[in-house]
């Protein structure tokens, strides 16, 4: 072969192997209201926020670490994933450092038309006692599931 066909041949195969690489790796985020409801609920009595998360999908529903509150109630990204609307103040989320986590074991995956439970602690917005007391309080919390890939 000609040293111009090999040089076209080789770039080709790079193409291809470049689009299929990036094709397994592909996920799309779902769509809040077509794809899941978040529902954000007050419990005083356990000085908690309740959150669900339902697929209305029929694929499965991945989210990362960060995305969902740990067991104790702490989320990562403070305000920026759950903010408080209490008395006309917004009041962030205690930042909470997760870590780092890489692969597939880092994702929660919710299951097609199943629901994903969880909750924000009070004691997250600093005055727990407050919150139990005021009865219009709103958490609003960020969440990003995507289709999972690869499963």
């Amino acid at each position: 072969m000609t040293h111009w066909r090999l040089t076209i041949l080789a770039a080709a195969v790079v193409s291809c192997v470049s689009c299929a690489g990036s094709r397994a790796q592909q996920t799309s985020t779902a769509i809040a209201d077509r794809d899941y409801i978040l529902t954000v609920k007050p419990n005083d009595a356990a000085s908690r926020f309740d959150l669900a998360l339902s697929s209305r999908s029929p694929k499965q529903l991945c989210l990362s670490v960060d995305d969902w509150p740990n067991s104790l109630g702490q989320v990562t990204g403070g305000g920026g994933r759950a903010l408080l609307k209490l008395n006309g103040q917004d009041i962030p989320a205690t930042e909470t450092n997760f870590g780092y986590c890489v692969g597939k074991t880092c994702q929660t995956v919710l299951q097609p038309k199943k629901v994903l439970t969880g909750s924000v602690n009070y004691k997250e917005f600093k005055d727990p006692q407050t919150l139990r007391d005021t009865s219009s309080k709103t958490l609003q919390y960020q969440v990003h599931p995507y289709f999972c890939s690869g499963r």
